[in-house]
């Protein structure tokens, strides 16, 4: 018997609708995300006032802070992604059950968790590596190589088995050996339609960066260990919108792929160009 060839998902008509999904309903980011927004707006912000001096010129160092604020980012975008997910795939999260929200974002913290432990075991090893091999600018060279090619591999088997989070949100979780199958011959393409999804919100939000910092220290020359409230403030703000609407983008790509990998099997309507 001949395997019938992957449904090959069009990139450009993700992107597209992406792009629809969340810029053409932004209303509903705060709607549905005021919670999560209002943590990661916390975060970003209360450090930066209290504790203006961070990391004792070290910036390789992670601090306390630095801690607290991965994981209330993680608490909060995986829900916010859970709910998008959900006003996608089924409709109006606020209508959904309460049990079927909390059981999408205990799934996509154990997956999100898993993909934390793999990326920093990674980069531990990587930096004792380095750490031991000071000496040989090859070996290190060689470490760096290497840990580039496994950080690929975990890039692409995470893309690749990426259909188990759409699945968790809807109630209709899915194992990674289903999930890899569902999803081949795309892998690529979901990661092309990420970056292509993500680049240009990701240069707004460096581009209006640098203007606030060029502001508050023009020509580079101000000491900003102890900057203005306002422009902490305002640094904050950005990173937190900014993180929001990339996860309502992300969420709204893996759920076109979803869409339009499950419609192929006669489950849901695939996505219109």
């Amino acid at each position: 018997m001949v395997e019938a060839a992957p449904r090959k998902v069009v990139i450009g008509a993700i992107v597209r609708f992406a792009y629809r999904n969340v810029f053409g309903r932004l209303e509903l980011v705060p709607e549905l995300g005021w919670i999560m927004l209002l943590a990661l707006l916390v975060v970003s912000i209360v450090p930066g006032l209290l504790l203006p001096v961070s990391h004792s010129g070290n910036e390789f160092r992670l601090d306390p802070q630095d801690y607290v604020q991965a994981a209330v980012a993680l608490l909060a975008l995986s829900a916010f992604a859970v709910r998008w997910h959900q006003s996608i795939l089924l409709g109006d999260p606020r209508r959904q059950p309460v049990a079927l929200f909390f059981r999408g974002w205990a799934r996509f913290l154990i997956y999100g968790c898993i993909l934390y432990a793999v990326l920093g075991a990674l980069v531990a090893a990587a930096a004792i590596g380095l750490a031991g091999m000071s000496d040989s600018t090859s070996a290190q060279a060689l470490i760096l190589f290497v840990a580039l090619v496994i950080a690929w591999l975990v890039l692409l088997g995470t893309a690749r088995c990426a259909m188990v989070f759409p699945a968790a949100a809807c109630g209709k979780p899915v194992d990674v050996s289903a999930a890899w199958q569902v999803m081949r011959g795309n892998s690529w393409r979901l990661i092309w339609a990420s970056l292509l999804t993500a680049l240009p919100l990701k240069v707004v939000t460096l581009v209006l960066t640098a203007i606030v910092v060029a502001l508050v220290a023009p020509a580079g020359t101000a000491d900003l260990s102890n900057p203005p409230m306002g422009f902490v403030i305002l640094l904050g703000v950005i990173e937190a919108v900014s993180d929001m609407l990339l996860a309502a983008l992300g969420a709204s790509v893996l759920s076109g792929f979803y869409r339009e990998l499950v419609a192929w099997r006669g489950e849901a309507a695939p996505v219109s160009d």
